[in-house]
């Protein structure tokens, strides 16, 4: 379970501790030019990643998804777009 609280944080950054929390591997996509610039606010407790992740993402107009073990983040757009080309 995670708990979370950062306001005016920048996405790396909650990326970062999250990254730290679950070990996992975090990449951010090329499709968000200035992750440093995306300002995020979060409040969270005993919420599992996966919520947590929506919740924060969607709010930018980002999402994410798993590939090979690693979490990345790219705007949502984007997924689809990799999504229709897939079909």
């Amino acid at each position: 379970m995670l708990e979370e609280e950062q306001a005016g944080a920048a996405v790396v950054s909650v990326i970062d501790h999250i990254r730290e929390f679950s070990t996992l591997n975090f990449v951010i996509d090329k499709s968000i030019p200035k992750p440093d610039e995306e300002q995020v606010n979060i409040k969270v407790q005993d919420i599992i990643l996966d919520a947590a992740l929506k919740i924060m993402l969607s709010a930018k107009g980002m999402t994410y998804f798993v590939e090979g073990g690693v979490v990345i983040i790219t705007k949502t757009e984007t997924l689809k777009k990799r999504v229709k080309l897939e079909l």
